[in-house]
């Protein structure tokens, strides 16, 4: 959980050099996600960038994201987040019982 309260989704346009460099079926520009350099940031997802290399040109590539390794982090705080609501739904029964006793 402490991971993935650590990212910041985003809705975003491409900047047309993206769009043209990585033109894709869609024609649209507009994205939702994470923003890699934010990412970046985040001790645990560092390895979730990839390029930002500096090139021939002396200008830094453009980075990208791999989603995949963002999505593990994801699915384990959806298990965790699963076990809380479990014990709480354990917890309210237990009230729910006394409440019905004391009645």
């Amino acid at each position: 959980m402490d991971v993935i309260n650590k990212l910041e989704p985003v809705e975003h346009d491409q900047t047309v050099a993206l769009v043209e460099q990585y033109a894709t079926d869609t024609p649209q520009s507009h994205q939702c996600g994470f923003i890699a350099q934010s990412v970046q940031t985040i001790d645990e997802l560092k390895h979730s960038v990839i390029g930002g290399d500096i090139g021939e040109d002396g200008k830094e590539g453009i980075r990208a994201l791999n989603y995949n390794a963002i999505f593990t982090y994801a699915v384990k705080a959806i298990q965790e987040l699963s076990q809380i609501v479990k014990a709480q739904q354990v917890q309210i029964n237990e009230l729910q019982a006394q409440i019905r006793t004391t009645c």
